[in-house]
């Protein structure tokens, strides 16, 4: 519940199938660095913060190419 910053960069997603809990508990959780992704790997991430319902509280930080 302290986490504050992640930094996921170069994380391979591919084999992710289940995110209901990704962000369980995150409340203090204000930036998510991505680095360089395509904007369908931005998306997936967006997708789970707002389905976690903190989307709001987070800071994207990526460049998308």
């Amino acid at each position: 519940s302290s986490l504050q910053e992640l930094n996921v960069t170069g994380w391979d997603i591919t084999k992710i199938s289940n995110t209901a809990n990704m962000f369980l508990n995150c409340t203090s959780l204000n930036t998510l660095i991505l680095g360089s992704v395509s904007q369908s790997t931005y998306d997936w991430w967006l997708a789970i913060l707002t389905d976690t319902g903190i989307q709001a509280n987070v800071t994207i930080e990526a460049t998308i190419v």
